[in-house]
């Protein structure tokens, strides 16, 4: 096996492994201290919440994230320009604490420049309130390419409130998963080939 075909596989093996791993630490909310300003790879603001662990709701694993009035979280990540990234994030409203009067869930994702600027407005976003359904997990998802300048990209998961309205809105399992550019993908190809054909004239 060449040297050539040896370093593209390597580097196809690489492309494929992050292209299908999740780059959110802490997807689940599982790891911190039990309260929103102390989980473990996230930021936030106002921090009007909780770390619930009602089985019986959780999407994913033992803990959801329950916020209400005007806070949220967020997380920066690494990205690469000219990549897709897409996002998945479950929602969930409740009838007792129904989201209404101004009051909406968001999640959204942003891409940052060099100097942690915000690149223009939101690269993709989602809203919702109680008619999305209550008593259900809805996953928001979407999908956005990088642009030129972005060096790092920021998933921001919050609860809107107007100052007219009430309730909360619950959050679990969130993901953003790069996608090479077609020019990787072409490199991804190329060393898979280069395994096959090694395999086939041993």
């Amino acid at each position: 096996m060449s040297k050539v075909s040896v370093v593209a596989a390597v580097l196809s093996l690489g492309l494929l492994v992050s292209s299908q791993a999740n780059v959110i630490i802490n997807p689940s909310f599982e790891d911190g201290d039990g309260t929103i300003a102390g989980l473990t790879g996230w930021n936030n603001w106002n921090a009007a919440g909780e770390i619930n662990n009602n089985w019986s709701q959780t999407y994913d694993g033992e803990d959801m994230l329950r916020m209400w009035w005007d806070s949220g979280v967020y997380q920066d990540f690494s990205v690469n320009a000219g990549w897709d990234y897409d996002v998945s994030v479950q929602t969930r409203c409740e009838d007792w604490d129904r989201l209404q009067g101004g009051v909406m869930g968001n999640v959204s994702l942003e891409w940052r420049d060099a100097s942690d600027q915000k690149i223009g407005d939101d690269a993709w976003s989602y809203q919702f309130d109680y008619t999305q359904g209550e008593g259900i997990w809805v996953e928001a998802a979407g999908s956005a390419e990088a642009p030129q300048d972005a060096v790092s990209g920021r998933l921001v998961i919050s609860v809107f409130n107007d100052g007219n309205g009430a309730g909360s809105a619950w959050f679990d399992s969130a993901t953003v998963t790069a996608i090479p550019e077609p020019v990787s993908c072409g490199l991804l190809g190329i060393g898979l080939l280069s395994v096959w054909y090694f395999r086939k004239n041993r």
